[in-house]
């Protein structure tokens, strides 16, 4: 009799078996693990691989846009959280130094009184034309900025009806009296006396100018028609005594300058001429400018 073999009603679990060390990756970590599990050093490679050369960007075509450049690894990019440095104020340029300036030029103003009242105005006028001087008024003369002013001009042609002045001289009336009368009174008659001839006419050389007196920086008679220059004198007998000659060989002439400048010093308040200064070695200087002193000044 066949005895019967009972089986469990649960097979038993086999045994887990141990599990297997990872295994590196790639090539030499194969070749290195079996190395090492056969005892074996890993072998290095004689000299490390030369890395491949890096791809040339592509050359840009003509009449296509250039890239943008990288940007900086520095700058953050958006949404990165970094704050952006501040930009500072902008350097100034630099200036180059500026050499100090000169001191502007302060002219020494001379002030003269208001012109004279309308009914002195008209005395004036009525002594010249009693004296037979020839004249037309002219437009006032005004430089603020140059301190020239001459408010009731007149340009006259003839200091009397035997005299003539030429060319026409632009001066203020009493200026105009004065001449007239001197001419008259003095240097006419010294050269009637001297060369049997009187003053036929009289060139002038300057009247009224706009300017500084020559070397300094007070502004001149000239600037008020208060001046004339005279630079020649011609005889009705044709003679001609030109100022420059003073002094030459010709004691006619000499006498006859010497004469005139001598008598013009006090009907004048400034007599200049040859040998006072360069400025005035060609002609004469005769003006009214007004002075604190009663004693003209005559060189």
């Amino acid at each position: 009799m066949v005895r019967a073999q009972y089986l469990p009603r649960h097979a038993p679990l086999p045994e887990a078996a141990p599990r297997p060390a990872a295994a590196p990756e790639g090539p030499e970590a194969d070749a290195n693990t079996l190395s090492a599990e056969a005892g074996e050093e890993p072998e290095t490679p004689p000299t490390a691989p030369i890395p491949a050369k890096r791809p040339e960007p592509p050359r840009q075509m003509a009449g296509l846009p250039t890239p943008p450049p990288p940007a900086d690894e520095h700058e953050p990019g958006p949404g990165s959280g970094e704050t952006a440095p501040v930009a500072g104020p902008p350097v100034p340029p630099e200036i180059a130094p500026v050499p100090p300036s000169k001191p502007p030029l302060i002219r020494k103003v001379i002030l003269r009184p208001t012109p004279p009242p309308a009914p002195a105005r008209l005395a004036c006028r009525a002594d010249l034309r009693r004296l037979g001087v020839k004249f037309e008024e002219r437009a006032p003369l005004s430089d603020p900025a140059a301190g020239c002013s001459v408010p009731n001009p007149i340009e006259v042609s003839a200091l009397s009806s035997s005299v003539g002045i030429g060319p026409g001289a632009v001066m203020n009336c009493a200026l105009a009296d004065q001449l007239a009368r001197f001419v008259r009174d003095t240097a006419s008659p010294s050269a009637e006396r001297i060369f049997d001839s009187p003053i036929a006419s009289i060139r002038q050389a300057s009247a009224y100018v706009c300017r500084d007196r020559h070397g300094t920086e007070r502004i001149s008679e000239h600037a008020f028609g208060n001046a004339i220059d005279i630079a020649e004198f011609v005889l009705k007998d044709g003679t001609t005594i030109d100022v420059k000659d003073y002094g030459d060989s010709d004691p006619k002439r000499t006498e006859f300058l010497d004469e005139v400048r001598q008598a013009a010093c006090g009907p004048f308040r400034t007599v200049l001429g040859p040998g006072a200064d360069a400025d005035h070695s060609l002609h004469f200087h005769f003006d009214l400018e007004p002075r604190k002193s009663k004693n003209a000044f005559c060189q």
